[in-house]
C-alpha cells in the first residue's frame, strides 16, 4: 500500500480539527445582564438581583420593605430570573448558575448557602455532557414542566432531569437528594457524534488512498 504524501496528512489532520474542534467547543453569546425583581405571590417579599461589577451581582431580599439579606459575588453571565426557582414560603430558593463547568446547583436557606450539588456528582458519566466555552450541557428537558427543564411538585419538591434522562427529586428547603430515578439509559449524543466524525475522516482517508492509486495505476 502506497504511504500518504505529507499533504494529505495535514489535509485530513485539518479536516479532524474542524470537526472535533466543533464538537468541543462553541461561541457564548449573552445579553448584557439586566437587574430584576423576583416577588412572592402576596407581594409581601421581594428578591432583588443587580450587577456590582462586570462578572459579579448582588441579591437582595426584602420583607415588606425591610432589608432582611444581602448575597454578594453572585454570577452575572446569562443570569435571569429563571436561574431562581423560591420555596412556597420564599424563604428558600434555588440558583442554576448558567455558565460554569462544577457547579450544578445552589441551595440557600434565609441567605445562607446551605447545600451545592457539583455536576459530576448529579451525572453518571461526564463523557455525556457536552461542553461550550463557558457552559456544561448536562440537564435535560423533564416532561410536560414550566420551564422544561425544572419542575415545582407540592411540598416544595424541585425536579430536575439530567442528560442522561435520571430524574432527581430535592428538597427545595434544605438541597436534599429525595429521590433518583433508576433509569439507566444515558444520552448517546456525543457519541454519535465522535463516531460519525471519525467515519467522515475514514471516508475522506479511502478517498484519497484510491485516487492515489490510481495516479500510480
Amino acid at each position: 500500500m502506497n504511504t500518504l504524501s505529507k499533504g494529505t496528512i495535514i489535509a485530513v489532520l485539518l479536516v479532524a480539527i474542524l470537526i472535533f474542534g466543533g464538537i468541543a467547543a462553541y461561541a457564548d453569546t449573552f445579553p448584557s445582564p439586566e437587574p430584576f425583581e423576583i416577588w412572592s405571590e402576596d407581594e409581601t417579599m421581594v428578591f432583588r438581583w443587580t450587577l456590582i461589577e462586570n462578572r459579579e451581582a448582588q441579591a437582595r431580599f426584602y420583607r415588606s420593605g425591610e432589608l432582611i439579606y444581602t448575597i454578594d459575588k453572585l454570577p452575572s453571565r446569562g443570569v435571569t430570573a429563571r436561574n431562581f426557582i423560591f420555596s412556597q414560603d420564599f424563604r428558600h430558593f434555588m440558583f442554576m448558575p448558567t455558565t460554569g463547568f462544577e457547579v450544578a446547583l445552589e441551595f440557600y436557606s434565609n441567605g445562607e448557602l446551605v447545600k451545592t450539588h457539583y455536576i459530576r456528582e448529579l451525572v453518571r458519566n461526564m463523557n455525556n455532557v457536552s461542553q461550550t466555552v463557558t457552559m456544561a450541557m448536562w440537564r435535560t428537558w423533564l416532561p410536560n414542566a414550566e420551564p422544561p427543564t425544572d419542575s415545582i411538585a407540592e411540598n416544595d419538591v424541585l425536579r430536575i432531569m439530567t442528560i442522561e434522562n435520571v430524574m432527581y427529586e430535592f428538597d427545595l428547603t434544605t438541597g436534599a437528594i429525595l429521590y433518583r430515578s433508576g433509569n439507566s439509559s444515558v444520552s448517546l449524543r456525543n457519541s454519535a457524534i465522535i463516531v460519525g466524525g471519525v467515519v467522515i475522516v475514514g471516508v475522506i482517508v479511502l478517498l484519497l488512498l484510491k485516487r492515489r492509486n490510481r495516479h500510480h495505476s
